[in-house]
């Protein structure tokens, strides 16, 4: 298990520590911890604004983002839900009434948004929470390539500053479309892309290129990795997040 962040709150703790009790795959132990550095990593480097997640199940790591936001943050919420005829790949199963119970005993109080909907056909610039400016955000809708790389651009646009995506079932081999819509964004893209900061754990962890270096130096030294294993990948020295 990666070693614990230093602002790991009691709420935090606890949740990780009963992450069985909430159906889902966006985390587990090795994962959780990464998210709450990277939330760490964050505050450091002074990144302010909401938190979002497309594909959300019964809120595994929905009930983390939530947790990890501060009081004048908000939390914004997308899933099929009830029209899982349209979840073609049958990734996940959303289920509202059991991620408002689960949201509802793991983060009492959350402030938060719920959109029940195919973000194929969202224009995130017209959610205000995700207007704002997004500083945490976490793609694990839809994992064929069309809506993953639709995800992955619509969400880039509604970054903040020094904003962060993190894309799961990157390296899953039963969903190659998210691999290929990563790997074509970070071929393609133009203008102010995303660097890749990280990957292991299943994860590709993408930040706005003015602070990937930041990202990865806090989340180095936060997860104080024993073998400091960097990797290159499209031009940029990434942390590789797996153990070896």
């Amino acid at each position: 298990m990666h070693p614990k962040p230093t602002d790991m709150t009691p709420a935090i703790e606890r949740y990780i520590q009963n992450l069985s009790q909430v159906d889902g795959w966006g985390i587990n132990d090795d994962v959780a911890p990464i998210f709450v550095a990277l939330n760490e990593a964050q505050d450091s480097l002074s990144v302010r604004g909401n938190l979002f997640e497309i594909g959300v199940h019964e809120g595994r790591t929905a009930i983390l983002l939530a947790l990890m936001a501060k009081a004048e943050e908000s939390c914004v919420f997308l899933d099929l839900f009830d029209q899982q005829e349209q979840n073609l790949d049958q990734s996940g199963r959303g289920n509202l009434e059991v991620f408002l119970k689960n949201l509802h005993r793991w983060a009492p109080g959350t402030v938060s948004e719920i959109i029940a909907g195919n973000s194929m056909k969202q224009d995130f610039r017209q959610v205000e929470k995700l207007k704002a400016g997004v500083r945490f955000a976490h793609i694990d809708g839809g994992h064929y390539r069309e809506v993953a790389l639709n995800d992955l651009y619509k969400t880039e646009a509604v970054l903040c500053p020094g904003g962060l995506i993190i894309v799961d079932d990157f390296l899953h081999s039963g969903f190659l479309g998210v691999n290929e819509a990563c790997n074509y964004y970070l071929r393609e893209a133009q203008g102010e892309r995303l660097s890749p900061v990280a990957s292991g754990e299943n994860k590709l962890v993408l930040a706005s290129r003015s602070h990937a270096d930041g990202y990865r130096a806090k989340l180095g030294a936060t997860l104080k990795y024993p073998r400091g294993k960097t990797l290159e990948f499209y031009g940029e020295q990434i942390l590789c997040l797996d153990g070896h």
